[in-house]
């Protein structure tokens, strides 16, 4: 469960009344706004609270703010636009005189994902839109993925095992998820945790912590293999291999992560609605549930 996700269901729970559109609104809300000051930030060539020498005419900083609302999908959210010192920030996503969005974000972080380079969704921007995001500017957009790549990669444990104890600790987390109810699952990774600590402890802490760990207990049996096992990763990670032989070149490691990243939020958007092997079989179930 991603933090958007938990989001959701922590603002659902403590607010009978709060519907799913209005959740989404804020988190828009939210994105946007952020998105504002990341944009200035590019703009400026400096992070917020930097000390700069103001004392030089032609040296540019942060000015204040004002409010705007505009209407989207979801209803209306309240914008804090910056302003800078030498006026030339004009944000391209919210123009002058636009009350209503148009997705205009989606749509980078969509070209990024299919191969197309920073400084032609630029180009193509600024065509379409008659406002030009420099490939800094978009960059940044796309770098709004950082954050869920670090988190990815934390999960890694077996990427971290020596040679020598590999298949043991497979075999020993193994039992894990094959116990039969979450009360034994949990004492088994107790037992895992107290056996490894010591030789992993960083990856061991990491594993404990996960709170998505035992998600799979709360579902039907008939579905608890599909949800732990790897094979639906594995069929992604080659159509993966394949998108990522289309675009030539990644200017850094980072560029690479998040072209990974903006894939993977591609295929949960593909397969959202797909029924997978069991699932039908326990569609009451999962309706009671949800």
């Amino acid at each position: 469960m991603n933090q958007f996700n938990k989001d959701i269901i922590a603002a659902l729970s403590s607010d009978k009344d709060i519907t799913l559109n209005e959740v989404l609104r804020r988190q828009i809300e939210v994105t946007a706004n952020q998105f504002l000051q990341n944009e200035l930030t590019a703009v400026l060539g400096y992070e917020p609270h930097t000390r700069i020498d103001r004392s030089k005419d032609d040296v540019n900083y942060r000015n204040g703010t004002y409010t705007r609302t505009i209407d989207t999908e979801y209803g209306e959210i309240n914008l804090t636009i910056p302003r800078d010192r030498l006026n030339k920030f004009q944000n391209a996503l919210f123009p002058p005189y636009v009350r209503r969005t148009d997705g205009l974000e989606k749509m980078v972080i969509k070209m990024y994902s299919k191969g197309v380079t920073t400084r032609e969704i630029a180009d193509m921007v600024e065509r379409m839109y008659g406002h030009y995001y420099s490939p800094t500017t978009v960059s940044n957009i796309t770098k709004r993925t950082k954050h869920l790549v670090e988190e990815f990669h934390e999960r890694n444990l077996l990427g971290y095992v020596r040679k020598n104890d590999l298949r043991e600790i497979i075999t020993d987390f193994k039992t894990i998820r094959q116990a039969e109810s979450l009360q034994a699952a949990k004492e088994r990774l107790a037992a895992f945790s107290a056996k490894w600590e010591s030789s992993y402890k960083r990856r061991i802490k990491n594993l404990v912590q996960m709170e998505e760990l035992f998600t799979f207990f709360s579902f039907p049996t008939a579905i608890r293999q599909t949800i732990y096992s790897t094979s639906l990763i594995e069929s992604f990670n080659k159509s993966l291999k394949k998108m990522v032989r289309r675009k030539e070149q990644f200017p850094n490691e980072g560029a690479l992560d998040r072209f990974i990243m903006t894939q993977v939020m591609e295929y949960n958007d593909k397969f959202e609605n797909r029924a997978h092997r069991g699932f039908k079989d326990c569609h009451d179930t999962l309706d009671s549930m949800f």
